[in-house]
């Protein structure tokens, strides 16, 4: 579980010290947990008997009818999805009590183990089949009365994400003016990709569906976090997410195989080579919005921890990029602005 700096930062709101000794005794303990850029904040509460749940601390009051959160919840349950069960509600005070998965993300598997061959194989078979659970159980069950029903990873969407991408990684960071002429160019080639993209077959997408938000339960299994952006978008999105993560590294003979498992699953009878260059397409959106992020993260609010990611994120651009020969002029439009982008 994730929180922002200044919830680090701040001791445990009386609202949620309230909310944790209404349901784990008056002498619960409550301590922040550590922060990332999330704009939330979380806390993990002990009870005197050794239980133990999260609070997530919400900026602002919310209706438990219709929060997004909540309503994303029910959805991946209904799904077959594991995710952190909803222990109580405090909607006025901003606050959800959750079930408590522990620490240990997919990341940290994969980092302290070494990643172990046959365990970590495992626990990405096991990603894929949540993938296409969302996608076969999920997307029937979307519907406009949903949060995740109403919004969409649109043409609009992945054309901002690039503009992002321009502003904060190659204007911001990179401190590259660019011409105009050479903008307008760049936005072109970018805005097609985007075009392209956005007419492909739309699913139920967790929309950050990588090894940060994936727990690893004390059974081993997979339990997943950070959905509350779930909603429709290109088949190809979780599984571009999850394979191409900017925080572990996915050997490519592994994403071979996870890729044809994905295939195996869907039976969608697709042309396995066509739909690989589909999930490069997505995967070049996918890693280069991640660069602008991170970018973003120390352009914008000085943070400096993202950018020991920014080298690999770039790789796995370049690597998709050169995957799509279809792409190639846009890899070179990239490459003048990015050197590490080129072929």
């Amino acid at each position: 579980m994730s929180t922002s700096d200044a919830g680090a930062r701040r001791g445990a709101p009386a609202a949620v010290q309230a909310l944790a000794a209404a349901h784990l005794g008056k002498e619960a303990r409550v301590e922040p947990l550590a922060g990332d850029a999330s704009t939330r904040a979380y806390f993990r509460a002990r009870g005197a008997g050794g239980e133990s749940a999260v609070v997530a601390a919400h900026e602002a009051a919310f209706d438990p009818d219709s929060f997004p959160f909540l309503e994303t919840a029910r959805l991946l349950e209904e799904s077959g999805v594991r995710v952190p069960a909803v222990r109580a509600v405090d909607g006025p005070a901003g606050l959800i009590l959750l079930e408590d998965l522990g620490d240990r993300t997919l990341q940290m598997e994969v980092e302290e183990t070494g990643g172990a061959p046959d365990r970590v194989e495992r626990l990405y078979a096991e990603a894929v089949e949540i993938i296409v659970r969302l996608q076969r159980d999920g997307t029937p069950r979307l519907h406009s009365g949903l949060h995740a029903g109403r919004e969409a990873l649109d043409g609009t969407r992945f054309r901002f994400e690039m503009g992002y991408f321009l502003d904060h990684m190659v204007e911001g960071l990179r401190q590259m003016r660019l011409a105009p002429a050479q903008r307008t160019t760049l936005e072109g080639g970018l805005g097609d990709l985007c075009d392209a993209l956005a007419g492909e077959p739309r699913v139920l997408c967790h929309r950050d569906f990588h090894s940060r938000n994936l727990m690893v339960t004390e059974a081993g299994a997979l339990a997943v976090v950070d959905h509350q952006d779930a909603r429709r978008g290109p088949d190809t999105y979780d599984l571009a997410s999850l394979l191409r993560d900017p925080y572990v590294v996915v050997p490519e003979e592994r994403v071979d195989r996870l890729v044809a498992r994905y295939l195996a699953a869907v039976a969608g009878g697709e042309d396995p080579a066509a739909f690989r260059r589909r999930f490069h397409r997505m995967a070049v959106q996918r890693t280069l919005k991640a660069a602008g992020t991170f970018a973003a993260q120390k352009v914008l609010h000085g943070r400096d921890r993202y950018l020991r990611y920014l080298p690999w994120v770039l790789e796995l651009a370049r690597r998709s990029l050169a995957a799509c020969p279809e792409l190639a002029p846009l890899q070179g439009l990239l490459a003048e602005a990015v050197p590490e982008l080129a072929p």
